[in-house]
């Protein structure tokens, strides 16, 4: 299982549900392997649509991908391709 797909709760704590809508909070660490032509695929199973993203650079700074997309309610793609091959690990949180 790549770091893009492994479930990675922030402090290990799965998502909360309340009423059926999810209020998860999945963070995930990555690295440059992890992108296919500049898009990380993120699969947070939070099983809900629509959610806000942030992106971290390999100096804890808060960065705007050129594009984000909900593909389904488990899973959404991240563009860094103006960033070209990125250095270090990177982390995105997804809420």
């Amino acid at each position: 299982m790549s770091a893009a797909t492994s479930p990675n709760y922030i402090g290990n704590v799965p998502p909360l549900w309340l009423g059926g809508a999810g209020l998860g909070i999945f963070r995930l660490s990555f690295v440059n392997a992890d992108l296919v032509a500049g898009v990380l695929t993120v699969t947070h199973n939070l099983g809900i649509r629509y959610h806000v993203v942030a992106v971290y650079d390999d100096s804890n700074e808060l960065i705007t991908p050129d594009l984000v997309t909900d593909v389904d309610s488990d899973s959404l793609t991240i563009d860094l391709t103006s960033f070209g091959a990125i250095a270090g690990t990177w982390n995105v949180v997804v809420v």
